[in-house]
């Protein structure tokens, strides 16, 4: 007796990920645009310390102030996409986001000075953080209510699987100085695929009239407030992870400069195996927060591990 060759599993690493999706073509559709994303985003911040200590020459004071920077572009971006979301056509503005970051990491490659390098850092991390907010209100307008916990979970699996490929691009970069040139224009290619293939995604689905509520309510909202204030110091540990551990490792230690990508091999093989089956039980108000305390202990418990490893 025959069998489809359409129900037939596809081996290989693809395969996988068409399996992690389903046979939804949506699901599929945006599990394509999360993988090239995030393995672009994955050359990039693997290697970016790498790249601007060894090809821009740059100290790590001022590496750490353009992030600092780029940090304060982020935090006026997250606010006013949230707003531009709810009143623009969210695919048109997924797809300009996109662009403008594919455009800015290949811009890196002309940066040769450290004015030149905040000011590229901010447009990047404006825009960059703008995919969030319009990504998961696009994710609202297509997908059910009661899949969406579940929806990204599997994309966060996806995001690291692309990340992890990414890291090691990074990686081969890293081991010679005449690859360095592949982290930006590497990355600039992978973002510039997933705009395109965010053009295969479905307009918007039915959008809820917006509620016109008093202006700075959130701010005014406390226990709000406190919520995002908390989530950031847990969001903290990637800076260490992404940031300050290379630059510790390039001026402090005498390891091969291709290891320093590789820190976040062990993060994301961990977040591959076990996002989707930690995220069980967060399906409701109460038990994410149960989710975040677990996660907030296992952060505390991972930097006193760092710090006594580094005492010593």
């Amino acid at each position: 007796m025959s069998t489809d060759a359409a129900e037939r599993p596809k081996p290989g690493f693809l395969g996988f990920l068409a399996q992690l999706a389903g046979e939804d073509s949506l699901r599929r559709s945006l599990v394509a645009v999360r993988f090239a994303a995030a393995t672009g985003k994955g050359v990039l911040l693997s290697g970016s310390v790498v790249y601007f200590t060894l090809h821009v020459h740059l100290a790590a004071a001022q590496i750490g102030f353009g992030l600092s920077a780029a940090g304060i572009a982020s935090l006026v971006s997250s606010v006013l996409f949230g707003m531009v979301a709810d009143r623009m056509p969210r695919r048109l503005l997924l797809f300009i986001n996109f662009v403008v970051v594919a455009v800015g990491f290949g811009l890196y490659a002309a940066v040769d000075n450290a004015y030149e390098f905040y000011v590229v850092a901010m447009v990047i991390s404006f825009f960059d953080t703008g995919l969030g907010p319009t990504e998961g209100a696009m994710i609202a307008s297509l997908i059910p209510d009661g899949e969406r916990v579940r929806l990204n979970a599997m994309m966060r699996t996806v995001f690291n699987i692309g990340f992890s490929a990414g890291i090691g691009i990074a990686a081969l970069a890293a081991a010679d100085r005449r690859l360095l040139m592949l982290i930006p224009f590497g990355s600039a290619t992978l973002l510039g695929l997933a705009a395109l293939l965010v053009l295969r995604l479905p307009k918007d689905g039915q959008r809820k009239p917006i509620v016109r509520r008093r202006r700075f309510g959130a701010i005014r909202d406390l226990p709000y407030v406190g919520v995002v204030g908390l989530s950031s110091v847990l969001s903290s540990h990637m800076t260490l992870l992404m940031v300050v551990l290379p630059l510790w490792t390039l001026h402090r230690t005498t390891v091969p400069h291709f290891v320093v990508p590789m820190f976040l091999v062990i993060n994301t093989v961990f977040v591959i195996l076990f996002q989707v089956r930690a995220s069980k039980g967060a399906e409701t108000v109460l038990g994410a927060a149960r989710t975040a305390r677990i996660a907030g202990v296992w952060i505390a418990a991972g930097c006193v591990a760092v710090g006594v490893g580094s005492a010593r």
